[in-house]
């Protein structure tokens, strides 16, 4: 997801600059912790934005709604 992208969807009426963005994706990374390779699951593309590497599923809540 690019930059522009994800700022435009989380404050969609708000003027965000990308050093916000960039508090933001680290206090996520910290809260994520790391892999068990070593590696961060979120990766940055340099001046485009951000990756998510893992394998996303859905939460338990989501799962009991099924």
């Amino acid at each position: 997801m690019t930059k522009h992208e994800l700022m435009a969807r989380m404050w969609p009426d708000s003027f965000v600059e990308e050093a916000n963005l960039s508090v933001y994706v680290s206090a996520l990374r910290k809260a994520l912790g790391r892999q068990a390779n070593g590696r961060p699951w979120i990766e940055t593309l340099s001046r485009r934005g951000y990756r998510f590497v893992g394998k996303a599923r859905p939460a338990a809540s989501t799962l009991r709604s099924l």
